[in-house]
């Protein structure tokens, strides 16, 4: 009989699976089971629909159902949501939500869940009115790109202010929507250094987006609809809100078939991606992840990690031993004419950790000075003064900036010191970058 896997979740990390799989085992049989009926599409191409410059769904849609079934041989079932994990039968229970709510018994030999994360919401008076919207998957992001187009909104309010939720600004203002960002913090973006957040602001600010920082969302007030929110007792009109104020993983299907969760509220695995469960697996934004610089476990949904896990569960579950290694954290967003990015260790964790740091900041530019719509870029790197390794890197301005965070992210991974950098050639030529790399001159800050 053939060997039968079966993933829960059919976007990044369940069909990344299910193709290693198939890569690995040509005879197996692979049954994917999605409970949306959406499946292989980009996350974090949303608010880009959301703005417009992907017109439709079919743009970052990568492949189909029929797609899987005809070209790799795996299964995939949209609109099917698996009820139960029966451990000891090695079965699922899946209801079918557009079949009269018809249940079967699915077996497995090998399960993998890659149920991903939901949204955090807000439990505060009002939380039940309608135009109060969420941004997690794509059905979330279609109703929400629907209700601009329909009802053109001239108000909003973004609570939160991490990466995605000034994705959004963007993509709000672009439709000629007065934005709000209102953030508990003293300051946005709290996973970066207050002068370098500062930045951010800045660029905020210039494209008419007002901030509120360091308040207390009291209250959505409105009869059917939200039609204000109170801050501290301050009345702001809005036509909807959007609540960007992280996400949690979705664990309820694990946690109720006896599978461990860990402390910080994901799916507990080992470097195999195996679950306490041995036949059982988890990859993606439902469990977590190492930090590889404090060998600490850490929650970090970022679809990098998936693609990793994803690969790397296959792996393990056709018989190919592999280890995940665990991630350093790099990232990076589009915030208006902005790079946004980030690599290694926050200063508040190098801070936490108790490390013996010392920082520089240095201003630098995209490409030659003398060379047409050259931009600034900032640079913030952190070194441990003990060993001189590098600890971590954020990076701000204009084009390039993806470039050179991940040079500093290589670096991190493979244990280099600041003085490596000093020593390493970067590519020059006037249009992509000056003589001096502004990563070039940040090393030599550390050289005396």
């Amino acid at each position: 009989m053939k060997e039968r896997f079966v993933i829960i979740g059919g976007v990044a990390a369940g069909l990344g699976a299910a193709t290693q799989v198939r890569r690995n085992n040509p005879d197996s049989d692979i049954l994917v089971f999605e409970k949306t009926p959406f499946i292989s599409y980009g996350l974090c191409a949303m608010p880009f629909f959301i703005k417009g410059t992907l017109k439709q769904i079919e743009d970052f849609m990568i492949y189909s159902p029929s797609y899987f079934k005809n070209n790799r041989n795996i299964d995939v079932f949209i609109n099917h949501y698996v009820e139960k994990i029966d451990v000891e039968k090695k079965q699922i229970i899946v209801k079918e939500l557009e079949n009269f709510g018809n249940r079967k018994s699915i077996h497995y030999d090998k399960l993998l869940i890659a149920t991903g994360a939901k949204a955090r919401a807000l439990n505060i008076e009002g939380s039940h009115l309608k135009n109060i919207f969420t941004f997690r998957d794509l059905k979330s992001a279609i109703k929400l790109k629907n209700f601009i187009k329909e009802k053109k909104p001239k108000k909003c309010a973004i609570i939160g202010s991490g990466l995605i939720g000034l994705s959004l600004a963007e993509a709000f203002v672009s439709n000629g929507i007065k934005t709000y960002i209102i953030e508990k913090e003293p300051q946005i973006l709290i996973n970066f250094s207050n002068d370098m957040a500062s930045l951010v602001e800045n660029e905020l600010k210039k494209n008419g987006v007002e901030i509120l920082k360091g308040v207390t969302l009291d209250a959505f007030i409105g009869k059917e609809n939200v039609e204000k929110i109170s801050i501290d007792g301050k009345i702001i009109p809005v036509d909807f809100v959007v609540l960007s104020i992280g996400v949690k993983p979705d664990i309820e299907l694990a946690q109720s078939a006896g599978i461990e969760i860990n402390s910080i509220g994901a799916i507990k695995t080992n470097k195999r991606m195996q679950t306490s469960i041995p036949h059982i697996y988890a990859a993606g934004d439902c469990t977590h992840t190492y930090n590889i610089i404090t060998g600490k476990e850490m929650y970090f949904p970022l679809a990098t990690i998936t693609d990793k896990q994803a690969q790397i569960a296959a792996d393990n579950m056709t018989g190919i031993p592999r280890i995940y290694n665990g991630t350093i954290g790099t990232i990076i967003e589009k915030v208006f004419d902005l790079e946004v990015a980030r690599t290694g260790l926050t200063e508040k964790q190098i801070i936490e950790e108790g490390y013996n740091y010392i920082s520089t900041k240095i201003k630098g530019k995209s490409k030659a000075s003398y060379f047409p719509d050259v931009k600034n870029i900032f640079l913030k790197v952190f070194v441990n003064k003990n060993n001189k390794k590098i600890l971590g890197a954020e990076m701000i301005g204009g084009e390039g900036v993806a470039k050179r965070i991940d040079i500093i992210g290589t670096a991190i991974y493979a244990g280099l010191k600041i003085d490596d950098l000093y020593n390493i050639d970067f590519a020059y030529t006037p249009p992509f970058s000056p003589s001096r790399d502004i990563i070039w001159n940040a090393a030599t800050r550390f050289r005396y």
